[in-house]
C-alpha cells in the first residue's frame, strides 16, 4: 500500500501534461490509498475512555461526482474505509466468549469501518493547465461498524453500528494528463465524533472514529471546450544593475605636435660654403659646429683691422707726447695758446682714430666667428639647404632648421563652450584652471589604440579668435627617445572635471530614439520600460550614465531587438565588468598625472 502511495504521488507531480480547461465541467473519479485510524476511545457509562481499541493500517476507497465552478468545486462523495483491529484496553468487564468477563489489555481481532456519503466544497489554486492545488472539506453522514473479539473462535465484545453526523477535511493537488484525465493525490481527515454502540452483555459504548488518509485519485472531466493554445513563453533577457565608479571626465581635442624652440640658420656673412660638420636629421649640441664660410677673406680683414689698430695707437703716442710738450711750452710763452690748443686736439683726434681702429678689429673679428656656424640651441636639423661650395649671402641665405623636441609641445583649440566649463568649474573649486595649474592631458597617436602618452598644461592664450571662436592651448609632453616630431597629429583628452560617482553600461544596452538615449529597466511583474538617459564618455569600456536610473535598477543589456515598451520578460541575471584599460604610456612627465581610469568606488 505504501508503495502505491508514492507511486500516485510522483505521478500526479511529474505528469503535467497540458489539458482542456477544467471550468464549467462535470466530473467524476475514484481514489483509493492508506489510512491510519486514530485510537477509538470509548466512554461506558459515566467512565470516560474507559475502553480504547487500537488498530492496524487500513484502507480508504471512494468515488465522487461533481462540478467545476472555477476557483470553486462542489462535489458528492461516497467512501468506505475499514482497519483491523489489532488489541483493546478496558477499564470494565468485557464479554470473551466462554470466559468470564476481563478488565486489563488483550489481543483484539474484528474490524472497524465506516460508510459515509457526504457533500464537498474545495477551492482551488493554480493553472488550469498545468500542477493545480485545493482545499476544502465536507459534511454528510456515517454508518460506523464496530466488530471485535479478545480471541479468534470466540464471542465479540461489540458488534454493533451507529449511523451519524460525520465531517471531513481535504487537501491535495491534482495535475492533467491528457485532455479528459487527471491524476491527482490527496489527504482526508475524516471525522464522526458520535458514534453509540452497545456491547454483547448490554453496556452503552460512546466513542468517535477519526481516520487520517493519503489517497491517489484519477478522474475524468466531461464536456468543456478546448482551451486556447498557451501563449508563447516571454522572451529572455538579460538584464543587471549598472557598475558604479568614481570617474572624472576627459575632454576630447585634436590636435598636432609642434616644436617647443625652431630656429632657422641663417648665413650672417657672405662667402662660399667650405665645410658641413653635421649629418642631415641628426640630433645636435648647443654650440655644436655646423657650417664653414670659406675664412680667409675674414682672416686677412682681421689682419688689416689688426694693423690699422696699431697704426692708431703708434699715431696716439705721438699725439700724446706733443701734447705734452705744447703744454710745457706754453708755460714758457715758447708757443702761442692757440698752437697749445690744436696739440691738445691732435691728441683727442689720435684717441678716437685707435677707438674706431679697435671697432673695425672687433668687427673683423665677429665676422670671422661668424664663418663658423654653430647650433644655438639642442635638437635635431632638417636637411642642409646649401652644400660646400655654394655661395651665401649674409641675412639671406637659409642654411639648415633645428628644432628641440624633448619636451615637445602638444598644441590644440578649443571651443569657447569649453572654455567658458573651465572657469566656471574653477570658480566653484571642482577644477583648477589650465591657465596656472598644469592639469593633466592624455594623447593618443593614429596608430594607437589607447592614449600611452602624458602631459601636463602648459599654456593658454589670452583670448578668443574672431574668426574661429577657439582659443589655443599647448601641453609639454616627455619625448626623451624622440619618437614623437613636429607635425604629428594626435587625439588628446584633457581633464574635463573633478571626481563624481557615475553608473556605467555597455553601450549596446543604449538605444537612439531620435534625439534621445534611452535604456530599457526592469519593473514589476518583470515588465519592461524605456527610460531616457544622459550620458557620458566612455570609461573602461563602458558608457557613463549622468542621469536617469538609479544603482538599484535593473537595466535590460541583452536581448534588446525584441523589446518593447511594457512587455513582460523572463529576466536572466546578468552581471557587468569593465572591458578596458589604458596601457601604461611609453614616456612618463615628470610628475605622472592618474590614468584615465575609473577607480573603484
Amino acid at each position: 500500500m505504501r508503495k502505491l502511495v508514492v507511486g500516485l504521488a510522483l505521478a500526479s507531480t511529474a505528469l503535467t501534461t497540458p489539458a482542456f480547461a477544467r471550468d464549467g465541467q462535470w466530473y467524476v473519479g475514484v481514489e483509493g490509498g492508506a489510512m491510519i485510524v486514530e485510537d477509538i476511545e470509548f466512554d461506558v457509562g459515566a467512565l470516560n475512555n474507559a475502553t480504547i481499541v487500537d488498530s492496524d493500517t487500513g484502507y480508504d476507497v471512494g468515488a465522487v461526482v461533481g462540478y467545476d465552478f472555477g476557483p470553486f468545486r462542489l462535489e458528492a462523495e461516497v467512501s468506505y474505509r475499514e482497519a483491523d483491529l489489532t488489541d483493546v484496553q478496558t477499564q470494565v468487564g468485557i464479554s470473551r466468549g466462554a470466559a468470564p468477563t476481563a478488565i486489563g489489555r488483550f489481543a483484539s481481532v474484528g474490524s472497524a469501518n465506516a460508510l459515509a456519503f457526504m457533500v464537498n466544497g474545495l477551492i482551488d489554486f493554480g493553472p488550469d493547465d498545468g500542477l493545480q492545488g485545493f482545499v476544502g472539506g465536507g459534511v454528510g453522514v456515517a454508518r460506523t461498524d464496530f466488530n471485535g473479539s479478545t480471541q479468534p473462535g470466540t464471542g465479540p465484545y461489540i458488534d454493533d453500528s451507529d449511523t451519524g453526523f460525520a465531517w471531513q477535511v481535504l487537501a491535495g493537488i491534482r495535475a492533467p494528463i491528457s485532455d479528459s484525465w487527471d491524476v491527482g493525490l490527496k489527504y482526508r481527515f475524516f471525522n464522526s465524533d458520535s458514534v453509540d454502540l452497545l456491547s454483547v452483555n448490554g453496556r452503552e459504548f460512546d466513542g468517535r472514529f477519526r481516520s487520517h488518509s493519503i489517497l491517489g485519485s484519477i478522474i475524468y472531466n466531461f464536456g468543456g471546450e478546448e482551451a486556447a493554445p498557451p501563449p508563447p513563453p516571454p522572451p529572455a533577457a538579460t538584464v543587471a544593475v549598472p557598475l558604479q565608479r568614481e570617474v572624472v571626465d576627459w575632454d576630447e581635442y585634436i590636435g598636432r605636435f609642434t616644436a617647443d624652440e625652431d630656429v632657422q640658420l641663417v648665413a650672417r656673412v657672405s662667402g662660399p660654403i667650405s665645410r658641413v660638420a653635421f649629418r642631415d636629421g641628426g640630433d645636435v649640441g648647443k654650440g655644436q659646429l655646423l657650417f664653414v664660410i670659406d675664412q680667409r677673406p675674414f682672416r686677412a680683414a682681421l689682419a688689416e683691422a689688426e694693423a690699422s689698430v696699431a697704426s692708431a695707437r703708434a699715431a696716439l703716442a705721438n699725439a700724446r707726447a706733443q701734447a705734452t710738450r705744447g703744454r710745457e711750452l706754453v708755460g714758457f710763452d715758447a708757443i702761442s695758446r692757440e698752437e697749445a690748443d690744436t696739440l691738445a686736439a691732435n691728441l683727442r683726434s689720435a684717441q678716437a682714430s685707435l677707438a674706431a681702429a679697435q671697432a673695425r678689429r672687433q668687427q673683423a673679428q665677429l665676422d670671422l666667428s661668424f664663418t663658423e656656424v654653430r647650433a644655438p640651441i639642442s635638437g635635431r636639423t632638417s636637411n642642409r639647404m646649401v652644400d660646400v661650395g655654394d655661395f651665401v649671402t649674409a641675412g639671406q641665405t637659409e642654411l639648415t632648421r633645428i628644432v628641440r623636441i624633448n619636451p615637445i609641445r602638444f598644441s590644440f583649440d578649443g571651443a569657447e563652450a569649453f572654455y567658458l566649463k573651465y572657469i566656471r568649474q574653477d570658480a566653484g573649486g571642482e577644477r583648477r584652471s589650465s591657465r596656472y595649474a598644469p592639469n593633466p592631458v592624455e594623447i593618443q597617436l593614429a596608430d594607437e589604440p589607447s592614449f600611452r602618452w602624458r602631459g601636463r598644461m602648459a599654456f593658454l592664450n589670452n583670448g578668443i579668435s574672431p574668426d574661429t571662436g577657439t582659443i589655443t592651448a599647448y601641453a609639454m609632453v616627455d619625448n626623451p627617445n624622440g619618437f614623437l616630431v613636429p607635425g604629428m597629429f594626435g587625439r588628446a583628452r584633457l581633464l574635463g572635471s573633478g571626481t563624481y560617482k557615475a553608473l556605467l553600461v555597455p553601450d549596446e544596452a543604449i538605444i537612439t530614439d531620435q534625439t534621445r538615449k534611452l535604456v530599457f529597466v526592469l519593473g514589476k511583474d518583470n515588465k519592461v520600460a524605456p527610460r531616457p538617459v544622459q550620458t557620458g564618455p566612455m570609461v573602461e569600456g563602458l558608457r557613463v550614465i549622468r542621469e536617469g536610473i538609479a544603482p538599484t535598477e535593473r537595466i535590460v543589456i541583452d536581448g534588446l531587438t525584441r523589446m518593447q515598451p511594457g512587455m513582460v520578460v523572463t529576466p536572466r541575471k546578468g552581471q557587468i565588468k569593465a572591458r578596458a584599460r589604458d596601457d601604461a604610456p611609453i614616456a612618463q612627465p615628470i610628475s605622472t598625472p592618474a590614468p584615465a581610469q575609473a577607480t573603484a568606488s
